[in-house]
């Protein structure tokens, strides 16, 4: 290999690796993201949000538009557990990451059943 090439080889090396640094590309892994929303189909801000899988846990919360994404996760199995106050807990496993993918995680919840007592003693 002659100096040349060698040149051109270290400058493609250069390129790609700064593509790689420079802002806006997304991180290295897979990205998990979701809607929330009640059984009416309205969103749902606010909910607190868990992701978990092998080496990983995060806790987030839903924003305005009841959306959620967590990225960089590493591939594997991933469990999304979503809570909110006057809302049933939505569980969801079996969740696929795969890096440079996005993985759809929706939730639908619903209303909680909430049962209350009052007791009147003399």
């Amino acid at each position: 290999m002659n100096s040349k090439t060698k040149v051109y080889i270290l400058q493609a090396l250069l390129v790609l690796g700064l593509t790689q640094l420079a802002p806006g590309n997304p991180p290295p892994g897979a990205t998990m993201r979701g809607i929330v929303t009640d059984p009416s189909g309205a969103v749902i801000p606010k909910a607190t949000v868990l992701v978990a899988g092998p080496n990983f846990r995060q806790v987030i919360r839903t924003d305005e538009r009841g959306s959620f994404a967590v990225a960089g996760l590493p591939g594997g199995e991933y469990r999304v557990r979503v809570q909110s106050a006057g809302f049933s807990t939505f569980f969801k496993s079996g969740l696929v990451a795969a890096p440079g993918y996005a993985t759809e995680a929706d939730a639908q919840l619903t209303i909680s059943q909430t049962r209350q007592e009052i007791t009147v003693t003399e």
